[in-house]
């Protein structure tokens, strides 16, 4: 996500999206798995 698109979207949907993203890695979710379930365009962790 652009930094730009980040900063237009409402934050309470960014931040269930990203706990949503969190709990699911904690659970065992693969990290390439939660990110596509989540819409990420880009598949790389920094």
């Amino acid at each position: 996500m652009h930094k730009e698109e980040f900063l237009n979207k409402p934050k309470s949907l960014v931040l269930l999206k990203r706990s949503l993203e969190a709990l699911a890695i904690d659970k065992g979710t693969p990290v390439e798995q939660a990110q596509r379930l989540l819409g990420h365009e880009k598949l790389e962790v920094k």
